[in-house]
């Protein structure tokens, strides 16, 4: 595989305005030369805000007379409006139902039987109308009994059928408006299924439902992600991505120890760069927890022993982390803020040894890809020796749903599997419909390669937008098990780490013939 290299501006039209215009608003302007943008853009009145070498362009504020001059200038190629409204947000899986109240994805142990936690979405009390279970191997002459908040519940209805699944039914009309509920299942029997072993649904104010998620046989899931991928056996031979840097443009970093330091306690985190404010800080305050749950997936340097010996929660634990800040509270990311990270990236990658840059974010894209500003700022990394790894987008699965920047053809483009709660068979795995599917509109095959995207646990600052968002995804207050492209984009990172601790030579052309 080559790297088509070629003149970004030089195929670029001679302007893109699109609506009437004020004379403070701030355009992005091109030209096949930096100082020549900047000198006809001064000549014409303009002030500069920003420059991008990356993509020769700035970003400037025009006199609306003067466009139109500027715009026939011959060192002119381009000029963009409306550069000031939110861009993108990073993919993560949005909840597709209503419900006030969800059912967590993990249950708790109670003596004699199993709690479901119900826990509210801030939208307001609601009624839970009916409970229903299911599950195999108990007697039919099993009692069972179910309580809320610790009050029994009138005697749910139990079937048998023909193959000995039981089946527990209750009608109710309880209101739940507290931000934490518990129902309780209480087994008259000396075994008490698993949370794999059940089934449940949880049906609300207008037939809205919750069901309940399959889970893993051991409830010590923390590490399937690495023997799911095959990581576990590079781990033990020593491969753990050391000094391979893992450039995480996101939200921000949660202080965590198990993101701040290696597997040896080590600092990790070589820099910080917030692209909102321009500047490197000290403290990159993650309010959205998306970046630091990412971060996790990639690099989360906690240990588990376990009888075949250490096993890692990340997938290179000592790699080195260049945390770059672009998106805020509510995910939600500016061109600007985006071209500035991408340019300070291009900027430090050699003093902080960038070998991989994530992206776990897709956006519909608004231009074809060779037009996206971001993307020209991307494919310029990927020439310069970055691994590019980004997520395809949850608005699969109809075909042409790749988001941008993952449209571009050379980097490495990620789609989401799951391993349907059975991570030792593999007959079962499936690639979900949230994840976006290929061609794009020019024809490009995408997505590059799938990873495991669903239920991922990592780590996540305790009241960050996320957790707030999803606690019925929350495992721990510092905990969270998220779903989406933007998790197997963070798998595929690490797995890069480790394949260049091996190989440093490689270019990225040569690690995406090799995944």
């Amino acid at each position: 595989m080559t790297f088509l290299k070629i003149n970004l501006v030089a195929l670029l039209p001679l302007a893109l305005l699109s609506s009437p215009l004020s004379a403070k608003e701030l355009f992005l302007i091109q030209g096949p030369d930096l100082q020549a943008v900047i000198e006809a853009t001064e000549a014409h009145e303009g002030v500069v805000t920003d420059q991008f070498p990356l993509i020769t362009s700035i970003a400037a504020t025009v006199p609306s007379h003067q466009l139109r001059t500027l715009n026939k200038h011959p060192d002119i190629a381009r000029i963009i409006d409306r550069i000031d409204t939110s861009e993108l947000t990073p993919d993560e899986e949005e909840s597709r139902e209503e419900c006030a109240y969800a059912g967590s994805i993990f249950l708790d142990s109670v003596d004699g039987g199993i709690s479901w936690p119900i826990l509210s979405k801030n939208k307001g009390p609601t009624k839970l109308n009916k409970v229903v279970l299911s599950w195999a191997g108990l007697a039919a002459h099993s009692s069972v009994s179910l309580k809320l908040d610790g009050k029994t519940l009138n005697r749910p209805k139990l079937i048998l059928s023909g193959s000995e699944q039981m089946q527990l039914e209750l009608e109710s009309s309880i209101e739940l408006n507290q931000s934490t509920h518990h129902l309780e299942i209480l087994f008259d029997a000396d075994v008490i299924p698993a949370q794999s072993e059940l089934s449940g649904s949880l049906v609300f104010d207008k037939e809205c439902v919750t069901k309940l998620a399959s889970a893993y046989n051991d409830t010590t899931d923390e590490t399937y992600l690495n023997d799911l991928i095959n990581a576990t056996t590079l781990h033990r031979q020593g491969l753990l991505g050391k000094d391979i840097g893992i450039a995480v443009l996101d939200s921000g970093l949660w202080d965590h120890p198990q993101l701040q330091r290696d597997t040896a306690g080590n600092n990790r985190v070589v820099a910080r760069f917030d692209a909102t404010q321009r500047l490197p800080v000290i403290d990159l305050f993650d309010e959205s927890g998306h970046g630091s749950h990412i971060t996790s997936v990639a690099v989360n340097s906690g240990a588990i022993e376990t009888n075949a010996g250490v096993t890692y929660q990340g997938i290179a634990p000592n790699a080195s982390v260049i945390a770059v800040k672009a998106f805020d509270r509510q995910g939600k990311a500016k061109l600007l803020d985006l071209l500035h990270a991408l340019q300070w990236i291009a900027d430090h990658r050699q003093q902080y040894n960038i070998r991989i840059l994530n992206l776990s974010f897709a956006a519909k894209p608004r231009w074809p890809y060779w037009l996206d500003p971001v993307n020209q700022a991307v494919m310029q990394l990927w020439d310069r020796g970055i691994v590019v790894v980004a997520s395809a987008g949850n608005s699969g699965p109809d075909p042409m749903t790749i988001g941008a920047p993952g449209n571009i053809p050379y980097i490495i483009t990620v789609g989401a599997l799951t391993d349907n709660w059975t991570p030792t068979q593999r007959e079962d795995d499936f690639v979900p419909l949230f994840s976006s599917q290929g061609p794009t509109p020019l024809g490009h095959v995408k997505p590059d390669i799938v990873a495991p995207g669903g239920h991922i646990e990592g780590v996540t600052r305790p009241g960050s937008t996320l957790t707030k968002r999803h606690p019925d995804f929350m495992l721990r207050p510092d905990r969270i098990a998220m779903t989406g492209t933007s998790q197997a984009a963070a798998v595929v990172s690490g797995a890069v780490a480790l394949l260049l601790e091996l190989e440093p030579s490689l270019t990225p052309n040569q690690v995406k013939c090799r995944l």
